[in-house]
């Protein structure tokens, strides 16, 4: 009797462990206390100190209160915050508010949708979440600004407006046939997103330096051009005389090239040269590209060049290598190729070749087989060792296949595309 009752308690408590991960709103790898300390550790081993961090606990505490959420609840949708926080380019402030939608207000409309049987309004929600995942992962895998399309997607959502949900279902509709971290051929949830957060911090202070085996050709062009007078007197022609009225620096000190887009073909706009703005831009634009600078900082005793770096960046697209005018190429002795390569794989980026393709092919035609024969597996009420051992003969699998191998193959998806992202992870 003893044994029976502890087995009842065991099956209980798997139940319980079971609903509790069904109930979870965004994955652990993502926020839980191990993914958030390694991102606090990656991003202090860059010196980067954040300041005015919240009390997470008395926020925990205060939220929980206010939306009458129950302690596990609280507990996440704070975690989510904390993980915002730890991010750059202001993803918390742009971002939290978004957090605390779908933690608080978006069940709520869901649940209406669901007893409405309304299908667009489901889709619009499944599509929000989507983007939820993607706001804790930073701006440099989403193509747009995520917050912005997060935005247009809550506005949908809350809108009685039937024009707001038609503007919306086309993004919505891309995004809501994703499925377990995979869109297309492209996923919405990086393998290594801690990775990925570290890298817009260095990006956001141009720190590429880990992408460099050797410093040696940046720092000796920059002495060179410190000391080349005709350098400072073209600054000094811009910016004490030809400019002196016009106060061209940024909140930071800093004034920029104008960005180069990608593939340099198309430019924005044409400049306006009755413009003062514009006027200054384009001469700048020239001084720096004499010059191979990004940009000038305001200094004392005298201003900063900011010569061009050897960088990389991380983009929803692909991985790019920018390599300045003035360098020289060594490509096996200039380059971090390690640096470089691991970001790149941060995405989830498989490995490649004829015979890892075959085997991929191969995987999935068994995938398909197993499925097929669990159908019929269940329509003959087989179960147990029965039912394992007709699966393994239906899928053409070696009898001693152990069942566990049998349950991925199961869950294995059965889309190519999505296959050539799993099979390495």
């Amino acid at each position: 009797m003893r044994s029976l009752d502890l087995a009842s308690v065991k099956s209980s408590s798997k139940a319980r462990s079971k609903q509790v991960r069904r109930q979870s709103v965004l994955p652990d790898y993502l926020i839980s206390r191990v993914a958030l300390e390694d991102l606090r550790s990656r991003v202090a081993e860059l010196g980067v100190a954040k300041e005015n961090e919240p009390d997470w606990n008395k926020l925990r505490d205060s939220l929980g209160k206010k939306y009458g959420l129950r302690s596990a609840q609280a507990d996440e949708l704070v975690r989510a915050l904390e993980r915002l926080w730890l991010l750059p380019f202001h993803r918390y402030e742009a971002c939290a508010p978004h957090i605390l939608f779908l933690f608080t207000a978006l069940p709520d409309i869901e649940s209406g949708f669901r007893r409405d049987a309304d299908k667009q309004g489901l889709l619009l929600t499944k599509a929000y979440r989507v983007m939820a995942e993607m706001l804790l992962q930073g701006c440099s895998i989403c193509p747009g600004e995520p917050h912005h399309l997060a935005n247009h997607l809550k506005q949908a959502i809350e809108s009685p407006v039937p024009e707001a949900r038609i503007d919306a279902l086309p993004l919505a509709r891309l995004l809501a046939s994703a499925a377990d971290g995979v869109c297309g051929n492209n996923r919405y949830r990086t393998k290594e997103p801690n990775i990925i957060a570290t890298y817009e911090h260095r990006a956001w202070r141009g720190m590429f330096e880990d992408a460099l085996a050797s410093a040696y050709k940046f720092e000796s062009y920059s002495r060179k051009l410190r000391s080349t007078k005709e350098f400072w007197r073209e600054w000094k022609d811009l910016k004490a005389t030809t400019f002196k009225d016009y106060d061209f620096w940024d909140k930071n000190g800093i004034v920029r090239r104008t960005a180069i887009p990608e593939g340099n073909w198309n430019r924005e706009r044409l400049p306006h040269f009755r413009d003062v703005a514009d006027k200054f831009q384009v001469a700048f634009d020239v001084f720096c590209w004499k010059w191979f600078l990004y940009g000038m900082k305001r200094a004392k005793p005298r201003d900063e060049p900011l010569v061009q770096k050897t960088s990389y960046a991380f983009t929803p697209y692909g991985t790019q290598v920018f390599i300045p005018g003035y360098w020289s190429i060594d490509v096996n002795r200039d380059f971090n190729w390690d640096e470089i390569t691991r970001l790149h794989r941060a995405r989830g980026v498989p490995r490649q070749g004829e015979k890892l393709e075959q085997n991929r092919a191969e995987l999935l035609k068994q995938a398909k087989r197993a499925r097929n024969a669990n159908r019929k597996a269940k329509r003959k009420g087989l179960r147990g060792e029965k039912r394992y051992a007709f699966i393994k003969a239906g899928a053409r699998l070696d009898e001693r296949t152990d069942n566990a191998s049998v349950r991925r193959l199961l869950r294995q998806p059965l889309s190519r595309s999505v296959i050539a992202y799993r099979a390495d992870e």
